[in-house]
């Protein structure tokens, strides 16, 4: 009898597909959804933030396991806050350098969040990726179908939607896929 080789992907989820208005403790959507497993609890030290006062102020990062296929293993590290980059650059290279894919993900409702990512993560992400696929996922639905008004009050105005043109655009620069879900 042959053993069966099991294979692992490796992927690491960043950024937050919820309202920023709303924000709670619920675990992320997205990954939930696809995988529909509730959260592993790591016991990895690094998965931890630490606040000014060096105590864990909350997890950086939650992982999900599930298999596929009955032999590959998929681990995903969800980051739905950015502050992996700001308080442990060690932690986050290590993390994305380790990934099979990335997905970064936003709120199509959320202009804020977007370009939170567009202007200061992507340059870090850019500079960390080696051949990694990247998917950027927008998530949600948009809650006005109307084509954005180009004037500059209304392009200063974070809280409108964010268009699929404009994570077309981000995609293309990044050179990654894009996904609306």
């Amino acid at each position: 009898m042959t053993k069966r080789q099991t294979w692992s992907i490796h992927i690491v989820a960043l950024g937050n597909e919820g309202d920023t208005f709303h924000q709670d403790n619920r675990p992320s959507g997205l990954i939930r959804t696809y995988l529909g497993r509730s959260p592993l609890v790591s016991g990895d030290e690094s998965s931890l933030l630490l606040n000014a006062a060096s105590t864990v102020a909350r997890p950086v990062f939650t992982e999900y396991q599930a298999s596929a296929f009955g032999n590959v293993k998929l681990v995903v590290h969800d980051c739905p806050v950015w502050d992996i980059f700001d308080s442990d650059w060690y932690t986050s290279r290590n993390l994305i350098g380790g990934a099979d894919i990335i997905v970064i993900k936003y709120n199509v409702n959320d202009k804020f969040s977007f370009h939170e990512v567009k202007d200061n993560y992507i340059p870090v992400i850019k500079r960390a990726l080696n051949s990694v696929p990247v998917i950027i996922a927008a998530v949600g639905t948009r809650q006005n179908e109307e084509l954005p008004c180009t004037c500059p009050l209304c392009t200063s105005d974070r809280g409108s939607c964010v268009s699929t043109t404009e994570g077309i655009q981000l995609a293309k620069e990044l050179g990654a896929t894009y996904l609306e879900l």
